[in-house]
């Protein structure tokens, strides 16, 4: 169900517009974790690319358990009087529904085809909504600010067709704790955060893009409470948390080394596994 993921596609970095640039220098200066020597260009970069080799990392380790879970996806969309799709009973409905020649795509999940999100915009708190319905990356210049709107008050991200926009306090966290070594339970919330925007991406790809409150609902229900899918994530980033704290600081100064004399970008390296 989730296809491979090449180097290339971890490594890809997708064009930063001015607007995001100058959401950078409107960072309060207490939420804004520089990396020491880099450009904020720089260290966005860096940060990029190390968000995306830990959600290939996550997704590479749940992929039996997400090939499963899929199937539980709730597709059918048709109210069905007196079941809830929270019940059994809807899921055996959908089930006898595969079985019927010509519906078991409709009612079965499509293939993941890019499992990392694209595209990942740190210290933004702005909704991936606005950003998209405004247009404001389609180009280099500045977009209408009034077409923008805020995150939710109770979000640390947000996500819209392949646009996540991590909030600053989020960002902040990830930054002290894979720079700068600094665990707190704020680190841990991030990585769930992280966890949250993925599974909203890989409902995308294996539903197709459904934004209507209903269809938020379902998808909030299977990425959080059906069967042992979720206890299995938390067990994941557990073991995240501790393997990448500091990690980030370490591989930049290893790239420096390697490339000194080279003419590889250091944040084109992929993170060597310890």
């Amino acid at each position: 169900m989730v296809s491979a993921l090449p180097d290339e596609r971890v490594n890809r970095v997708p064009p930063i517009s001015s607007f995001i640039r100058a959401n950078k220098e409107n960072r309060s200066p207490n939420l804004r974790r520089i990396i020491p020597d880099e450009s904020g260009e720089d260290s966005d970069r860096d940060f990029h690319h190390a968000n995306k080799v830990v959600h290939a990392r996550r997704l590479y380790e749940l992929q039996p358990e997400l090939e499963i879970h899929s199937y539980n996806y709730p597709f059918i969309t048709a109210r069905i009087p007196f079941v809830n799709y929270e019940s059994s009973t809807f899921a055996r409905i959908q089930s006898r529904l595969r079985r019927i020649p010509g519906l078991k795509a409709r009612y079965s999940p499509r293939k993941i085809l890019s499992p990392v999100i694209p595209i990942i915009l740190p210290g933004v708190d702005y909704s991936a909504e606005s950003l998209v319905n405004s247009l404001a990356l389609e180009n280099e210049g500045l977009p209408d600010k009034s077409k923008l709107g805020w995150q939710h008050l109770d979000a640390f991200a947000d996500y819209c067709l392949g646009i996540m926009a991590l909030g600053r306090e989020t960002y902040a966290s990830l930054i002290d704790a894979w720079y700068y070594g600094s665990d707190s339970d704020s680190y841990f919330q991030a990585l769930e955060v992280l966890a949250e925007e993925m599974l909203h991406h890989i409902s995308d790809e294996i539903a197709g893009p459904r934004y209507t409150e209903r269809a938020v609902s379902r998808e909030h229900y299977w990425m959080k409470s059906y069967g042992e899918f979720p206890e299995r994530l938390d067990i994941v980033l557990l073991r995240l948390r501790d393997e990448y704290l500091g990690r980030l600081e370490r591989s930049i100064k290893q790239n420096r080394v390697e490339s000194a004399g080279s003419s590889l970008v250091p944040s084109q390296v992929l993170p060597q596994e310890p």
